[in-house]
């Protein structure tokens, strides 16, 4: 949250002039805890929002527990009166909940994308660190919500004030509205020759139907042997290993942040069946699919995005 609002304020500095203000609300008006355990006080309820040109969500795990009816009919509501909605990290899907997204493109954070885009088909979803468009504004976790309020900032104000508030904050902006989330996990993992970029790339683009070693290869323009040595060298591990992991912690966004059945991550995931795919998971996670998914997150009643959950 510190992130959306910070450039902000260095905004208001730069230009001697309080151009921007903010507040912070949640839904009854008490403070909220932040998924670091921070305790946030508030300045009110959702009416105190009313009149804002922009109103952010911000979520992190669990969303749906952000998505009462009242929440979810106000945004509905202030989307109809023609304000700005925003969503930060996974308050992404509390708007996508309220319907404000439907047919317009989104993003949110890279971990959950395929359950974001597997929960609400009829939004247009991106891998983009951010979506910046004229009617609602969403972006990815970290830092994407700095390079996010740099962006509206340079909307409201010039592009030349967005520059110096980000030299100002020794922000380097990524160009989040055109840079893959998926590069920028790339780029961190400091995969620097070209065969091995590939071979990753290819692994994460055919989760359903894994590559063979030799197909991985091919598409990396390298041997067999080679690629193992490659991957050895940069992950410590085969690459079949690799994809493995790569699947599973896919198919855990899938366990725990959608209704999906089981044979359907597995599906998903490149697994043969359930069987396979439940044996897998508890041999990486510790615990089976089906455990996993009651014990660490909220079930999907009809309490939780009552009002579009099992909706067309």
């Amino acid at each position: 949250m510190t992130g959306a609002i910070e450039p902000f304020r260095v905004a208001n500095h730069l230009l001697n002039d309080r151009w921007f203000e903010w507040e912070v609300v949640s839904a009854d008006s008490q403070a909220v805890v932040a998924s670091n355990g921070v305790k946030v006080e508030v300045d009110g309820d959702l009416a105190a929002a009313n009149g804002a040109d922009l109103t952010i969500v911000c979520a992190s795990w669990f969303p749906e527990r952000h998505g009462s009816p009242e929440v979810l009919r106000w945004l509905r509501k202030r989307a109809a009166d023609g304000m700005r909605l925003g969503g930060v990290d996974t308050g992404s899907f509390v708007l996508a909940a309220a319907g404000v997204l439907d047919r317009q493109e989104a993003t949110c954070n890279y971990d959950v994308l395929d359950a974001f885009r597997y929960r609400f088909p009829k939004v247009i979803v991106s891998d983009a660190l951010y979506v910046a468009d004229a009617r609602h504004v969403t972006c990815s976790g970290s830092t994407a919500p700095l390079d996010l309020a740099v962006t509206l900032v340079g909307q409201a104000q010039g592009e030349q004030l967005a520059d110096r508030v980000a030299s100002h904050m020794f922000h380097q902006r990524f160009g989040g509205s055109s840079r893959s989330q998926l590069g920028i996990v790339q780029d961190g993992m400091d995969v620097e020759d070209a065969r091995l970029a590939a071979a990753t790339v290819a692994v994460r683009d055919n989760l359903s139907h894994p590559l063979s070693v030799v197909e991985l290869a091919d598409r990396a323009g390298t041997s067999p042997r080679n690629l193992r040595r490659l991957f050895s060298q940069a992950f410590g591990e085969t690459p079949s290993a690799y994809s493995m992991r790569i699947r599973l912690a896919r198919a855990r966004q899938l366990v725990l942040h959608t209704e999906l059945r089981m044979l359907d991550v597995a599906l998903a995931t490149g697994f043969e069946g359930p069987e396979h795919f439940s044996r897998s998971y508890s041999a990486s996670f510790g615990t089976a699919p089906l455990r996993d998914r009651k014990e660490h997150r909220p079930r999907l009643t009809p309490t939780a995005f009552p009002e579009r959950i099992g909706t067309s």
